[in-house]
């Protein structure tokens, strides 16, 4: 590769880091940049997702059509899974856009953006007193271009947010650790506890869990909990309580018990003792999924492996790993395992690859550059070309715009890879720029570009379309995704095909819909069976359209026929 295209990128690259060092503002700017250069592409573009945001966002949005800021309700059912916070969030921001209970999904996922974007910044500010300046903006920069936290502000659902909550938690957790070493700022307790109480508004006991293993590993560790006096915990419970408490007494009031027998019993311990909704995974599930969903930092693991063997025993390495290791090694042997569930712990880890890179100097390992090489440009290519590969073979598309960015990508991989063997922290900005070019090729092309398998917003398309008035009352048969219900209708009848046919026999303008390559439990067609409902009611009815195509979750081939009643 020409030499000369390398010392460019290695002069960009340092121009880069250079001027992000200047300042904490300039850091700040940097991983702004950064961030919304990785989690941006698809972010508005992408159909609402099943199941988990189509319920998050359609349960926010009947709190803004209801009033009721207490009740989470997916349609008329309780949501008694996760607290408050994210609705609030969620409905707050659909409600200051303007667009209220109508706005798009993206005005959903805002939270989830912002909350990648603090977790971001918090990652510098949590690390510096621990790491130093440039090992923290390294290891925020890397956290910026992962694959999973690309994923989680993409949706709106709670982990983004998650992470946000328990990276402020641990850098107020450092900072009274660290104790004299560093300058304990007035409202650090502060900052712990409101984080803590925020964390639990968001996802129940996962913040204060995290906090609370890493704190117990350094307390044994160091036979002593002094530092702990710094956080001032009898005012910090205090505070935890004001501001949580009010809410959990009141779904408790309301729900009479219900919210959390269900949150408790059947989210989180299920969970625990069982693989709750089929999401069983061995242990090792996490470390094997590392290497792709913490892409592109994970090939540096590798280079950072040896460095960060050998001092195992420096303190800031043993911080990081009291942060990391307990959390990861419970999540690991927990039934029930996601690869998000362990993201509360990747700022420690992006934290301890940073303070390799810049320690070990100058270089890299002849022995791991093969490993690097395949790490940054195979990925791209791989999954790049299998997402463009894939849209041509459903949709007959040719994405040339996709094909492009993931050739840069690759390349500019390769380009890093060369100047990684020159100076290790000065590939780490290249990486983002590689990250966001397969980002824009898969997220904001080939992903949008599968039209096959966004089934919902093909049907409420259709719908529209099709209708002789606006705003048709719905009945739909066979077929359950919540992100149709959040594209049409609140009210929308998610019935059985005798359901519909009632529904369709009375008055009003309504439509039903019924997936024609269903069968009932006696192998009929329920289209078949819809029709002799039909006519057992004495019903003349059409269908005035049809879609086919595939929902994301499931990914089952569906015909789904519109019908309406004839006068």
């Amino acid at each position: 590769m020409d030499v000369t295209m390398i010392n460019q990128a290695q002069s960009l690259s340092r121009a880069v880091l250079s001027f992000a060092l200047a300042g904490h503002r300039r850091a700040c700017l940097v991983l702004t940049l950064a961030t919304l250069l990785c989690c941006l592409p698809g972010f508005f573009v992408i159909p609402p997702t099943d199941r988990d945001e189509g319920r998050f966002a359609q349960a926010s949005k009947q709190m803004i059509e209801t009033g009721d800021l207490i009740n989470i309700r997916y349609q008329g059912e309780a949501r008694n899974k996760k607290p408050v916070g994210i609705h609030w969030m969620q409905a707050g921001i659909a409600t200051l856009s303007g667009y209220g209970a109508d706005a798009p999904i993206w005005v959903y996922r805002l939270p989830s953006l912002l909350g990648a974007l603090a977790a971001v910044l918090l990652t510098y500010w949590a690390l510096l007193p621990l790491i130093g300046r440039q090992e923290s903006l390294i290891a925020a920069m890397l956290l910026a271009a992962t694959f999973m936290l690309g994923i989680e502000a993409r949706i709106a659902k709670t982990d983004a947010v998650l992470l946000a909550t328990t990276t402020a938690a641990m850098g107020a957790l450092i900072r009274a650790y660290l104790g004299p070493k560093t300058v304990l700022q007035t409202g650090n307790w502060l900052i712990f506890w409101l984080a803590i109480a925020v964390g639990l508004l968001i996802k129940g006991p996962i913040t204060p869990l995290v906090v609370g293993l890493t704190a117990t590993t350094l307390v044994v560790y160091h036979r002593s909990a002094a530092f702990l006096r710094a956080l001032r915990p009898i005012y910090g419970v205090m505070l935890v309580l004001l501001i949580s408490l009010p809410w959990f007494i009141a779904i408790a009031v309301q729900t009479q018990g219900a919210f959390f027998q269900g949150s408790l019993g059947h989210d989180m311990f299920e969970k625990i003792g069982g693989a709750a909704e089929q999401h069983w995974g061995p242990p090792g599930y996490y470390a094997a999924a590392f290497w792709v969903f913490a892409w592109p930092a994970a090939p540096f693991l590798l280079v950072a492996w040896p460095w960060l063997w050998a001092n195992r025993r420096d303190q800031s390495v043993m911080t990081l790993l009291a942060w990391l290791l307990p959390t990861w090694v419970l999540f690991e042997v927990v039934f029930t395992k996601l690869p998000h569930y362990v993201l509360p712990t990747y700022p420690a880890l992006m934290g301890l690859i940073a303070l390799a890179l810049v320690r070990m100097g100058t270089g890299m390992p002849a022995r791991w550059r093969q490993f690097w090489l395949v790490g940054l440009w195979l990925f791209p290519l791989l999954l790049g070309f299998a997402a463009i590969i894939t849209v041509y073979r459903v949709e007959d598309v040719v994405l040339y715009g996709a094909i492009v960015f993931t050739v840069l990508s690759a390349l500019l991989g390769f380009v890093v890879n060369r100047l990684a063997g020159r100076h290790l922290p000065e590939a780490v900005p290249l990486s983002i720029a590689v990250a966001s070019l397969l980002y824009l090729a898969v997220m904001q092309s080939a992903a949008p570009g599968l039209r096959t398998i966004w089934l919902s917003k093909t049907l409420a398309d259709k719908i529209n379309e099709i209708s002789l008035c606006p705003r048709p009352q719905l009945a739909i048969a066979g077929y359950a995704e919540p992100s149709f219900v959040f594209l049409t209708r609140t009210d929308t009848y998610l019935a059985d095909v005798a359901g519909s046919a009632s529904f369709l026999s009375q008055a009003g303008c309504r439509l039903a819909i019924v997936d024609a390559l269903r069968r009932n439990g006696a192998g009929e067609l329920i289209s078949d069976e819809f029709q002799q409902q039909l006519q057992a009611l004495h019903v003349k009815a059409e269908k005035i359209g049809e879609v086919t195509g595939r929902n994301v979750n499931g990914f089952a081939l569906r015909r789904m026929e519109i019908w309406r009643r004839l006068p």
